[in-house]
């Protein structure tokens, strides 16, 4: 990850006060931001929106059902090769 992105997240993470992380139902692209949370924005607290299109309305129903994230979901994942993810902060 780019310096730049790393400070980026670090100082929009300063402002946030509470973290959505967006990600299709895999759970690669939660890994992936979770780890970004706790790693780079020493966040160790978020809700996760699941959906499958960016249709405006899955996407607001999706935010208005956010949950904790998947238990252990990093132990799940021996390898990540790369996926998208979206960290909302609020």
């Amino acid at each position: 990850m780019s310096r730049t992105i790393t400070t980026t997240l670090k100082t929009l993470a300063k402002n946030a006060d509470s973290f959505v992380v967006g990600t299709d139902y895999d759970i690669e692209g939660e890994v992936i931001a979770f780890n970004i949370l706790r790693f780079i924005c020493n966040v160790s607290d978020a809700k996760r929106m699941k959906y499958s299109t960016l249709t405006k309305a899955e996407l607001e129903r999706s935010y208005d059902k956010a949950s904790p994230p998947y238990p252990n979901a990093a132990s799940q994942m021996p390898a990540l090769q790369g996926t998208s993810s979206t960290i909302i902060s609020e």
